[in-house]
């Protein structure tokens, strides 16, 4: 794995446990020593002209993580309201389609 991608993979790791923004999950946590830890690697890592791109590489990444796992959400949603209207259409003594 390239650096880039391991201070990128970082990135978006802090992002979700102590970003701005507000976590995917009430789960994501680290412990604060882990996070400092996090945030001297990318320092040491990224040098002074890679730091705005590896940022919004960051950010891409983050934002393509949550657009799968909403992708996956709207599916499972999607069955889940389709098995409902089966059972609806059966209570009704219609036949389900």
């Amino acid at each position: 794995m390239s650096s880039l991608r391991v201070i990128l993979a970082l990135q978006a790791i802090l992002e979700e446990v102590a970003g701005d923004s507000t976590p995917f999950s009430a789960d994501s946590y680290l412990p604060p020593h882990l996070v400092h830890d996090a945030m001297m690697a990318i320092e040491d890592t990224a040098g002074d002209d890679s730091t705005d791109q590896t940022q919004w590489l960051a950010q891409e990444q983050i934002l393509l993580n949550r657009l799968l796992r909403a992708d996956e959400m709207i599916k499972f949603l999607r069955q889940k309201n389709s098995e409902l209207a089966q059972r609806v259409q059966f209570y009704e003594g219609r036949n389900p389609e």
